[in-house]
C-alpha cells in the first residue's frame, strides 16, 4: 500500500491531538469515583460517544465477514446485538446506576460474598483482556508505516494507555469524542466515493457473487442462530456497566444506549455496504480481513486515504482503550485489592501498576499472533456462561444460594472449558465438540443447577393445602 506525506501528516495530526485531548483531561489527585467513573457525572453527549466508540474494535473483522458474505454481516453482528443492548437499556441500565457500584465483581460480591466477587473479577478480566485490538491496532499501523510488528505494537500502547494512566476514565470520555468523530468520518468518505466512482445498487447487484444481497444466505441460517445467542454477551459486558455506573442519571444511561443503537445501526450499514464494494471492486484479494484497507488503498486520493486509515484504527485504538482500562481494573482494583483487603486510597496507585502488567500481556501476547488471539476470541465464550446467569439474578427477585454460587461459577467455567478443550484436541474425530460452540454447554449447566436450587426452594415454601402432608 502508498501513502502520500499528507497521509502521514493526517496519522501524525491525529496522534497528536489524541495525546493533547487525554493530557489536558487528566488531573492530579482524583478520588476512586473521579478516576474510575469519572465522579460518576458523564451527561448523555460523552456517554454516547464513548460507548459507541469503544463497542466496535473488530473493524478488520466485520470488513472480513460483510467481504465473504454479504449483507448477512448485518444479521451476524449487528441486529442480534441491538436486541440486547435494547433489553440491556430497559432492564438493566437503570438499576445498575441505582445501586452506586463501580463493577461487575462489585455487584457479584454485594449479592453472592467475598469469593464469588474475586472469582467473577478473574472472569472480567478475561472477557476484557486487550490482545486482539492491540493486534489490530499492531496491523493497521504497521500497513501504514514502514514498522515491524513489535514496533507497532508498542506505538499502539503508547500512544493510547498515557494518558489513561495519567488521568483515567475522564481521558477515555474526552478522547473518544475525537475517535468517534473519525470512525464515522472515515467511512463517510469512502462510500460517496465507491458510490460515484462505479455505481450504486445496480453496480452492486450486477458483481457481488450470488447471495451477497440476500439477508440469510443459503445454508446460514443456522450459523447467524448462533451468533444471536452469543451477542447474549452483551448483557454481562463490563463496558456497558461501567458507562451505566458513571452515567449522571438512570435516564442517562437508558436513554444513552438507545440512541447508541442507532449510532451502531447507522455505522453498520456504512461498514456492510463497504465490504460489499470491496467485493465488487477488488473480487479476488488474498486476505479478505484487509478489505477495506485494500479498497481505500485503491480508490482513495491522498488525505481522505489518510483520513479512512485514520478512523479506522481511532475505530480500533477506542476499544484497545477501554479494554485495557477494564482488564486494569478488574486485575487491581477488583481482584487484587479485594484480595489483599487493601484500602481504596490506593486504587489509583493499583491501576496503574494493573496496567502496566495488562499492556505487557498484551504485548507478548499479540507478539504471538493468529493462534494466541484465536485462543483469546475462544475465552469469552469459555468463561461467559459463569458470569451471565448470576449476575442477570442478581438484578432480579430470586436469591441463589450465597456460599454455592463460587462452586457453581467455577463449575460452569470447567465444562465450558473442558468442552473447548475437547474440540481442539478431539478435532479429527469429533466434529461436534468443535462445532458447538462452549458458551451452550457451560450454560446449560449453570441454568441447572439453578433452575433446581429454585425448583427445591420453591417446593419448600408451598405452602401445604388442607389434608395433605409431606
Amino acid at each position: 500500500m502508498t501513502f502520500s506525506p499528507a497521509d502521514y501528516s493526517v496519522l501524525g495530526l491525529y496522534f497528536l491531538l489524541l495525546l493533547i485531548l487525554g493530557f489536558r483531561a487528566a488531573k492530579s489527585g482524583q478520588s476512586e469515583d473521579d478516576f474510575l467513573l469519572a465522579g460518576r457525572k458523564v451527561t448523555l453527549p460523552g456517554f454516547v460517544v464513548t460507548l459507541v466508540s469503544t463497542w466496535y474494535g473488530g473493524i478488520l473483522g466485520v470488513g472480513e465477514y460483510s467481504y465473504l458474505y454479504g449483507l448477512s454481516n448485518w444479521l451476524a453482528f449487528g441486529f442480534p446485538y441491538y436486541v440486547f443492548a435494547l433489553i440491556f437499556a430497559l432492564w438493566l441500565a437503570p438499576k445498575i446506576r441505582k445501586t452506586g457500584l463501580i463493577s461487575i465483581p462489585d455487584q457479584i460480591a454485594s449479592v453472592y460474598g467475598r469469593s464469588a466477587g474475586l472469582v467473577s473479577a478473574i472472569l472480567t478480566f478475561f472477557m476484557v483482556t486487550p490482545a486482539p485490538y492491540l493486534l489490530m491496532s499492531g496491523i493497521l499501523i504497521s500497513l501504514i508505516l514502514p514498522v515491524p510488528m513489535w514496533m507497532a505494537l508498542i506505538i499502539a500502547l503508547g500512544v493510547s494507555l498515557l494518558f489513561v494512566a495519567a488521568g483515567g476514565y475522564k481521558t477515555l470520555i474526552t478522547t473518544d469524542f475525537l475517535q468517534f468523530a473519525l470512525m464515522f468520518g472515515g467511512f463517510f468518505i469512502i462510500l460517496p466515493v465507491v458510490w460515484v466512482q462505479y455505481g450504486g445498487w445496480q453496480f452492486l447487484t450486477e458483481t457481488l457473487p450470488p447471495g451477497h444481497l440476500e439477508w440469510i444466505p443459503e445454508g446460514a441460517g443456522s450459523s447467524l442462530i448462533v451468533w444471536f445467542f452469543l451477542a447474549s454477551l452483551t448483557l454481562a459486558d463490563p463496558g456497558f456497566y461501567q458507562r451505566c455506573y458513571s452515567a449522571k442519571t438512570p435516564e442517562t444511561a437508558r436513554n444513552g444506549i438507545l440512541i447508541s443503537i442507532g449510532f451502531w445501526l447507522l455505522f453498520d450499514f456504512c461498514t456492510t455496504f463497504t465490504g460489499l464494494y470491496a467485493r465488487s471492486v477488488l473480487p479476488d484479494l488474498d486476505n479478505p480481513a484487509f478489505s477495506y484497507p485494500s479498497l481505500a488503498d485503491a480508490v482513495l486520493p491522498p488525505v481522505a486515504k489518510g483520513l479512512f486509515f485514520t478512523g479506522m484504527l481511532a475505530t480500533v485504538l477506542s476499544t484497545l482503550n477501554g479494554f485495557s482500562f477494564l482488564a486494569a481494573q478488574a486485575l487491581g482494583r477488583d481482584f487484587w485489592m479485594k484480595l489483599r483487603g487493601t484500602e481504596e486510597g490506593k486504587s489509583v496507585r493499583v491501576f496503574r501498576i494493573s496496567l502496566l502488567l495488562v499492556s505487557v500481556f498484551s504485548f507478548l501476547v499479540a507478539l504471538l499472533a493468529d493462534h494466541i488471539i484465536s485462543i483469546w476470541y475462544a475465552l469469552g465464550s469459555v468463561v461467559l456462561p459463569g458470569l451471565l446467569f448470576p449476575l442477570l439474578l442478581s438484578y432480579s427477585p430470586v436469591r441463589l444460594p450465597v456460599r454455592k454460587m463460587t462452586w457453581w461459577m467455577l463449575a460452569t467455567v470447567s465444562v465450558s472449558a473442558g468442552w473447548w478443550a475437547g474440540g481442539l484436541i478431539f478435532s479429527d474425530t469429533s466434529g461436534f465438540l468443535a462445532k458447538v460452540s462452549p458458551f451452550y454447554p457451560g450454560t446449560l449447566v449453570m441454568i441447572l443447577l439453578a433452575g433446581t436450587e429454585i425448583a427445591v426452594k420453591h417446593r419448600r415454601l408451598r405452602p401445604l393445602r388442607p389434608g395433605k402432608s409431606e
